[in-house]
């Protein structure tokens, strides 16, 4: 689930123009990990990376049938400059609907809010465009409900009320100076398999699966029936050696830093030894992370005897 900001535009094209770029700015963000977790960090802009980036999207071309070949190419090159992936030449329709499934070929939820600077005609029929184009389910978010006639009629189909806020702030209208990316609001819920919109989770993934060792070990995004209270799902469970590890990025310290600490307690409780890696250390070497989990398992494996 995305969100994103359509202020600003006017017409239909402004706002699908809008729209476009800050999807392209979260792509940069989940670069090099596209397409499901398809990591192309060892993709250089060189003469070698230039060959080899045809045969790569070639493979990944049967995995996600409805990727253009032609556009990855030419985005993953302006990635590889550091550029947004923005492609000349190809229509709004073949962009829009390539930079969706590269964020998540699943299928993706974008969130906005109703644009009050634009005509209603057009902001409906920009998202109506955007609905239509690709894999995405739109949803608009607005303080009160429009009234149920033209053009509103047609977005109102399934509309639900929440309770307001008590006396809300004014709005700044200086305080977005610049294009925001959209924001992930929430992951979809992935069992028994690395979620595919984390780069840091396919990474170890890709390692442990490489890894003799570890290989057999671990399940992803499991579920610990042992914890009383709010279900609680795991990044990585060692059932038999009664390991947790959790990758946490720096938002999760600052938001979920208490919740977290006691959901700790619960799994020491449990008989669990947890051990937390920071995604930054997994992104920026990803060996060092997993040389923690190997020693944390032979130290529980020693202890136990219960290495496979």
């Amino acid at each position: 689930m995305l969100s994103f900001d359509l202020a600003g535009g006017g017409s239909v094209e402004a706002l699908i123009e809008r729209a476009i770029t800050g999807l392209a700015h979260t792509v940069s963000q989940l670069w090099p990990f596209l397409w499901d977790g398809e990591d192309f960090s060892e993709l250089r802009p060189d003469a070698l990376g230039a060959l080899y980036l045809p045969i790569r999207l070639h493979a990944l071309n049967r995995k996600a049938p409805r990727l253009s070949p032609l556009w990855a190419r030419a985005a993953v090159s302006e990635l590889l400059e550091g550029r947004l992936p923005r492609v000349r030449n190809v229509s709004p329709e073949v962009e829009f609907a390539q930079l969706c499934y590269a964020i998540s070929p699943a299928g993706l939820a974008l969130v906005t809010s109703l644009d009050v600077t634009a005509t209603p005609e057009a902001f409906i029929r920009a998202i109506e465009w955007m609905a239509a184009t690709a894999e995405v389910a739109v949803i608009v978010l607005t303080r009160d409900l429009p009234p149920a006639a033209p053009p509103y009629e047609r977005i109102l189909f399934g509309a639900r009320a929440f309770a307001k806020p008590a006396d809300p702030a004014p709005p700044d209208p200086g305080a977005r100076s610049r294009l925001e990316a959209p924001r992930m609001l929430a992951k979809p819920e992935v069992v028994g398999r690395p979620h595919p919109l984390s780069a840091v989770e396919q990474r170890i993934a890709r390692l442990l699966q490489a890894d003799a060792e570890l290989r057999a070990v671990f399940d992803y995004n499991q579920f610990v029936p042992e914890i009383s209270g709010p279900k609680t799902q795991v990044d990585l469970l060692w059932s038999r050696g009664r390991i947790v590890v959790e990758f946490d990025g720096d938002e999760h310290w600052r938001e979920k830093y208490r919740a977290d600490r006691h959901r700790d307690y619960e799994l020491l409780r449990a008989g669990y030894l947890v051990l937390r890696i920071t995604n930054s250390e997994v992104l920026e070497d990803a060996g060092r992370a997993l040389e923690k989990i190997r020693d944390v398992v032979r130290l529980r494996g020693g202890a136990q005897g219960v290495l496979p």
